[in-house]
């Protein structure tokens, strides 16, 4: 008998199904928003920084190189060039869905990496933006609605 898999996308993940996965952005979330001063958990560095010729190439200079995110003199940038946040936005909307949540429910995103590329961007372009992140309960981090 041969098996058969069903795929899900991050979107099928969101739903009624799979509501832990919404606490993971959550959390992923709130880690972006705190310890702007921490150093990165990890790097590529000395990696080649554009990972395909999709789209524009990367601004200079570079600060920070992960799997599939960047953080650049522009702010936040995919490193196929395809998708990029300006600094002066990095906090955009963070008081109700913010980045983490919109870019980490695109099925071709790794939501890590870019919840660590969105904090480090914060830290780097901390003057470009003024407004700051309200801290969620700790009770809404898993499992919560």
């Amino acid at each position: 008998m041969k098996k058969t898999f069903k795929v899900y996308s991050v979107a099928d993940l969101m739903n009624a199904k799979f509501p832990c996965l919404r606490g993971v952005l959550k959390t992923l979330k709130q880690y972006a928003a705190t310890d702007l001063d921490a150093e990165p958990a990890y790097d590529f560095e000395g990696t080649e920084y554009r990972v395909s010729g999709l789209g524009e190439p990367l601004s200079e200079p570079i600060h920070w190189i992960g799997r599939q995110w960047a953080v650049t003199a522009y702010g936040v940038e995919c490193r196929d060039g395809t998708y990029a946040i300006e600094a002066s936005r990095l906090w955009e909307n963070e008081k109700d869905h913010g980045w983490v949540m919109q870019v980490g429910n695109k099925t071709w995103t790794d939501p890590c990496d870019f919840a660590e590329a969105l904090r480090i961007a914060r830290h780097i372009h901390r003057g470009d933006q003024t407004d700051a992140f309200e801290d969620t309960s700790a009770g809404d981090v898993m499992g919560g609605t």
